[in-house]
């Protein structure tokens, strides 16, 4: 894969790609709440949307990561490295002196990604799931 290839861009009059936004979240309710005050980012080849996040300001000096998602067929390829890149290039360029990313504790493969590309465990929040979605287990 060609980091050149991939053009990450901000979108705000496209369709928003809620199939792919639903691979980092359960609930179009959760994404638009991530949308609320967000920022939607899109990468295309070949103007082919293959992933997609939001980043949120949540105080002065700290910007998050949100709905982090590279379609299935995508992954594995070097597309989320090249994100996390593209994400922290952008918050230092706005002065931002952190990026946050929240993940579930049992999503160990996530966690791991995010471990190698140099983010620490700070914080796990007790009973996030059961306080933000409605239904926290599926049939």
């Amino acid at each position: 894969m060609n980091k050149e290839e991939i053009l990450i861009n901000p979108i705000t009059n496209e369709q928003i790609p809620y199939d792919l936004l639903l691979l980092s979240d359960d609930t179009i309710e959760a994404i638009n709440k991530n949308l609320d005050k967000g920022e939607l980012f899109v990468a295309k080849i070949n103007d082919e949307i293959i992933a997609s996040f939001i980043l949120k300001v949540i105080a002065v000096d700290s910007i998050e990561i949100k709905n982090i998602a590279v379609r299935e067929n995508q992954q594995g390829k070097g597309i989320g490295t090249t994100l996390l890149s593209y994400i922290t290039a952008n918050a230092t360029q706005r002065g931002f002196k952190k990026l946050l990313v929240g993940t579930c504790d049992r999503c160990d493969k996530e966690i791991e990604f995010y471990k190698k590309s140099g983010f620490k465990i700070v914080a796990i929040r007790e009973n996030f799931f059961i306080d933000n979605y409605k239904s926290v287990l599926g049939n």
